[in-house]
């Protein structure tokens, strides 16, 4: 028959091993998970300070024939233009696509670019994108387009809006010309295609105007004789 020393050691004994077990998976869950500034990075305030300054000098050598390529319908409106939330651009290295495997994790593989896209915003709507990248060390707006992909950003983040949990990261895989978005919501990585991703992949969109989300076991292993193709 167990003391009541004998029991009292027994039942530390099995709190201990408890505790520990609790510890690893904790521990094995988190560090799966990116960090959250790691998903939703802040662009820097000498970046965005470009992008503020750049945005009227930028908009202002649009000839007035071609206003309306750029989202807008009049010079009136482009006066009331304003830069919204940006996109930090991020890639993928060929040789990282080249050994991908479904075990790696997305986030582990992207790397962050010079560049940042910010939306043009006027009346609360989408029109274009202003790019901010680093010139002699400083950062510096550089350029302004890319209606469309203003507003098939606009739509993902619709479709998936920060105040239903998630956050977004913008990838170029440039060997591909292709674009994506990966979306984070409670640990779990997806990504969905742009146009320029879709038209290579043979993707269609939905009822919605944007694409599926994808595991990105789905998509990754697809770019591999894309990239190789376009390195050799």
């Amino acid at each position: 028959m167990r003391t009541t020393k004998d029991q009292t050691i027994f039942i530390s004994l099995i709190v201990v091993i408890v505790s520990l077990a609790i510890s690893l998976v904790i521990f094995f869950f988190c560090s799966r998970l990116p960090a959250k500034d790691e998903v939703n990075e802040m662009p820097p305030s000498d970046v965005v300070q470009a992008a503020v300054e750049g945005l009227r000098p930028l908009l202002e050598s649009v000839p007035d024939e071609d206003i309306v390529n750029y989202g807008f319908s009049s010079k009136e409106e482009l006066s009331q233009a304003t830069v919204g939330e940006p996109f930090r651009i991020y890639t993928i290295t060929p040789d990282k696509i080249m050994h991908y495997t479904e075990e790696i994790e997305l986030t582990s593989l992207i790397s962050p670019t010079s560049l940042w896209i910010f939306p043009v915003l006027c009346r609360s709507e989408v029109r274009t994108l202003l790019t901010v990248d680093f010139v002699n060390g400083e950062p510096k707006a550089v350029a302004i387009g890319s209606s469309g992909l203003a507003r098939q950003l606009a739509l993902v983040k619709s479709k998936w809006p920060r105040s239903d949990g998630y956050d977004y990261k913008f990838i170029r895989i440039y060997q591909a010309n292709a674009d994506f978005v990966l979306l984070l919501k409670n640990g779990v990585v997806k990504i969905t295609p742009l146009d320029s991703a879709a038209l290579i992949l043979k993707l269609k969109k939905t009822a919605q105007g944007v694409y599926e989300l994808y595991n990105p076991s789905e998509i990754i292993p697809k770019l591999i004789p894309i990239v190789r193709q376009a390195l050799y």
